[in-house]
C-alpha cells in the first residue's frame, strides 16, 4: 500500500473531536455539525433554495465536500425547521431490492431513528401513491407534522454504475420515470389506469398537496447526462446550485479553527497558501485563492497526527513550511 493510499485509507474511517477536527478524506456527518467550517454562505444558499421548491439540485467538482454540506451544514439546519432529510444512495449491486424498495427501506431506517410517526408502506406502491395519500402525514414525537425531504446523494451513479447491468438498467429506467412524476407531482400513468377503471379509489389521494422535498446532489462532469432526464423531469433546471472551490478566507475558517490550539495562525495561512500552490505568492489576497476543501482537510488532520504521535505539541503545531511541503509531496500534489 502506498503512502497516499494508507492517508485516504485513515481518513476515510477518521472521526472528529475537539483533537481531531479535521476528517481528512472522509465526509463530515451531521453530529460533526460544530467542526464544519468555511461554508456558511453555501448553507444559506442551499438552505434557501430547498425551501423555495420542491426538488434542488446541488453540483460541483469531485473533491468540493457536497455531502459534508449536506450532512453537517444544510441537515441540521433543515431539523430547526421540521423538515426531516432522509439520504439515500442507491445500491446497483444489490438484487434484493428494487430501486423504490431501496427507497422506502432508507426512509424507513432513518424515521425509526427519529421516533417519527409516517403511514405505512404498502406493497408495489409507488413514490407519488405514498406521498399523495390523504393520510400522507409525517408527525414527531412532539407532536408536529414534518416535510420529508428525500436527498439523493451521489446521483450520478445512476449514468455510471447504473449503465453497467443491462437488467439492472431496464429497471432504472423504470424507476427514474417513478421519481420523476414524484418530483413533477404527477399522477403516474399506470395509477390514472386503475383509477379509470376504478373511479372511487381517487378519493385516497390529495391531488393539490405535495408534502415532501427531494434533493439530488450529483458531480459536475454528469450534469449533461442529468440535463437528459429534462423531458420527464423539467424542474431540473430551475432551482440548482453549484459548489464551488473554497476561498482563501473560507479556508481559513477550517484552517484556524482551533484558534492556535493545534495549529498557529501563521501555519494555518501557510498550510492554505501551500494547498492554494501560491505558497511563493504571500502578496496575493486570500479572497483571490482557490483551494480544494478535501485536500486542506487532508493536509490539516496529517500534520496534527503527526504532532500526536511525537508527543511534543509544539513540534507540529508550528510545523515549518518545509515540513508541510515535504508531506504535500507525499501526495503527489504539485505546490
Amino acid at each position: 500500500m502506498t503512502a497516499t493510499e494508507q492517508i485516504t485509507e485513515n481518513s476515510e474511517q477518521a472521526l472528529v473531536d475537539d483533537e481531531h477536527p479535521w476528517p481528512g478524506l472522509a465526509s463530515f456527518r451531521e453530529q460533526d455539525e460544530a467542526f464544519f467550517k468555511g461554508r456558511n454562505e453555501d448553507v444559506d444558499k442551499l438552505y434557501s433554495l430547498v425551501n423555495r421548491e420542491r426538488l434542488t439540485v446541488l453540483f460541483g467538482v469531485s473533491g468540493l465536500g457536497k455531502s459534508s454540506l449536506l450532512q453537517a451544514g444544510l441537515f441540521p439546519l433543515l431539523r430547526e425547521e421540521n423538515i426531516l432529510p432522509i439520504t439515500i444512495r442507491l445500491n446497483f449491486t444489490d438484487l434484493s431490492q428494487t430501486f423504490n424498495e431501496q427507497v422506502f427501506a432508507a426512509m424507513h431506517r432513518q424515521i425509526l431513528e427519529k421516533s417519527i410517526e409516517v403511514p405505512e408502506h404498502r406493497q408495489q406502491e409507488t413514490l407519488w401513491e405514498y406521498f399523495h395519500r390523504k393520510d400522507a402525514e409525517f408527525w414527531d414525537a412532539r407532536n408536529r407534522i414534518i416535510i420529508p425531504l428525500l436527498c439523493f446523494d451521489q446521483f450520478e451513479e445512476v449514468f455510471t454504475l447504473g449503465r453497467e447491468d443491462f437488467n439492472r438498467g431496464v429497471e432504472l429506467k423504470k424507476f427514474l420515470v417513478e421519481l420523476a412524476d414524484l418530483v413533477e407531482g404527477r399522477c403516474p400513468e399506470l395509477v390514472k389506469v386503475r383509477m379509470d377503471e376504478n373511479p372511487d379509489e381517487s378519493k385516497s389521494f390529495n391531488f393539490s398537496l405535495h408534502p415532501y422535498k427531494v434533493l439530488l446532489s450529483l458531480r459536475e462532469d454528469y450534469l449533461a447526462d442529468l440535463e437528459g432526464l429534462r423531458k420527464s423531469m423539467p424542474s431540473i433546471i430551475f432551482n440548482r446550485m453549484r459548489l464551488a472551490p473554497m476561498n482563501g478566507k473560507q479556508a481559513m475558517a477550517v484552517a484556524d479553527q482551533t484558534q492556535g490550539r493545534l495549529m498557529e495562525h501563521g501555519v494555518a495561512e501557510s498550510v492554505v497558501r501551500l494547498v492554494a500552490g501560491k505558497q511563493g505568492e504571500d502578496h496575493r489576497d486570500l479572497a483571490e485563492l482557490r483551494i480544494e476543501p478535501a485536500l486542506l482537510s487532508l493536509v490539516c488532520r496529517e500534520l496534527n497526527e503527526r504532532r500526536i504521535a511525537t508527543q511534543t505539541p509544539e513540534s507540529m503545531r508550528n510545523p515549518s513550511p518545509a515540513t508541510v511541503n515535504r508531506f504535500l509531496k507525499t501526495l503527489s500534489v504539485e505546490v
